[in-house]
């Protein structure tokens, strides 16, 4: 299940078993039925900022640490 905040994200869908639970002024809340890929976790990333909450905790996890290392990839190139 994934949450954001209600802007640009209404118009695409980010996959095609995308079921809308919620849809307000506050917050649009759907759910996904997939096996989690580096290309989903690509689509989630141009959505960073208008996301709240991911679950399963194993996807927000992953999600986290992919990006973590391309910050720390940023930190560490030369200047």
């Amino acid at each position: 299940m994934f949450q954001f905040c209600p802007v640009k994200i209404k118009s695409l869908p980010l996959h095609h078993s995308q079921k809308v639970l919620t849809n307000n002024a506050k917050k649009y809340k759907i759910e996904l039925t997939l096996v989690p890929t580096y290309d989903f976790y690509q689509e989630l990333m141009t959505n960073a900022e208008r996301l709240i909450s991911i679950e399963p905790e194993r996807v927000k996890k992953e999600f986290v640490r992919i990006l973590k290392a391309g910050i720390a990839s940023l930190d560490e190139a030369p200047k």
